[in-house]
């Protein structure tokens, strides 16, 4: 029985049409002819235009063969199949919690591949690494606090690593994990004038910054580096049992410094921020009030209680120096 196939792959009477759209991308998968396939993109663009009055482009509308070309769907390469034959095969597979079986395969199943090549590009347009892939420091973000950097870097490499968690080519993304993770030590050796290797071997792998808060609380933050590259099918299909729905939504809002105490005079209670748009932007010149603090500082957000904030707005703060604050945001790295 394994030696057939359950259907019939050369049958010239199997027809078969899937439609599948995400926001404004489709894509039509069709088992047939090729002419079959040239007449529903026909009858598509008549229906785009007579119902709903759209052109279709037919620059950007392909029609591939998914055994020997790919597709692209939602940033993913679509295609059909490891090999070029349809003869029947013996495949082994496991669900989770369950032993190995054995069952008949075609070789029709569809694969799912991340595009890294283009991802690398990305990167590059980004300014995460040359044309090559080599990994170059991010000179817009030098004047952000490490933790921001960390957390930035954190950021990229989470969102592409869970976005394609289901490919079959999963491992490969280990490449864009490199290229974030020496852009990130590059970036912070410039930051504090350091070499790489100093860098890695003061912080080890991972980045690990520790600061000490003036409160007594301590603050920890590394690169975020995967180490699990098995490819989990499911991957958009569960979710922890226990997840905190509030919780995860208060974790993606951006974080500021009001867990700090004011930047003056010291003090815990009723902290605000003040805020200023630009700090580039302050105007040709000498700086003038406490925009000469905020210069000296590089943040255009810095914590203040309610009176310091008063007092700054009224000028009575516009001749306060360095020196005259209760702390600074040049954190000591231990």
């Amino acid at each position: 029985m394994r030696s057939l196939p359950s259907k019939d792959p050369r049958d010239p009477d199997y027809v078969r049409v899937r439609y599948l759209r995400y926001a404004d991308d489709w894509i039509i998968g069709v088992t047939g002819p090729k002419a079959l396939a040239d007449q529903i993109r026909d009858e598509v663009r008549q229906f785009l235009k007579d119902r709903l009055k759209l052109d279709l482009s037919l620059e950007k509308t392909r029609i591939t063969h998914a055994k020997s070309e790919e597709a692209h769907f939602l940033g993913v390469r679509l295609l059909i199949g490891h090999d070029q034959t349809s003869e029947p095969k013996i495949a082994c597979q496991r669900r989770p919690g369950t032993r190995f079986y054995r069952r008949r395969s075609t070789g029709w199943s569809p694969i799912l591949k991340a595009p890294t090549l283009k991802l690398v590009a990305r990167l590059h347009q980004k300014g995460f690494c040359d044309a090559n892939g080599w990994p170059t420091s991010q000179k817009r973000w030098f004047g952000l606090d490490a933790d921001q950097i960390i957390r930035l870097y954190n950021g990229i490499l989470r969102g592409l690593l869970n976005y394609y968690r289901f490919v079959d080519n999963f491992a490969s993304l280990w490449r864009i994990q490199y290229i974030l993770r020496f852009s990130l030590a590059k970036t912070l050796a410039r930051k504090f004038q350091t070499s790489i290797r100093h860098l890695f071997q003061t912080h080890g792998r991972t980045l690990r910054f520790r600061w000490e808060r003036p409160d007594g609380s301590t603050h920890v933050v590394e690169f975020d580096e995967n180490a699990d590259w098995r490819v989990d099918k499911d991957a958009f299909a569960v979710r922890p049992p226990d997840l905190d729905l509030l919780g995860w939504q208060t974790s993606l809002r951006t974080r500021s410094k009001l867990g700090y105490p004011c930047l003056i005079c010291g003090a815990t209670d009723n902290v605000d921020t003040h805020h200023v748009r630009h700090i580039r932007k302050a105007g040709t010149g000498k700086p003038k009030g406490f925009m000469r603090v905020m210069l000296a500082l590089n943040r255009k957000q810095i914590p203040v209680c309610q009176p310091c904030h008063q007092k700054i707005h009224s000028g009575e703060y516009d001749g306060i120096g360095l020196k005259d604050l209760a702390y600074e945001f040049t954190a000591r790295l231990k």
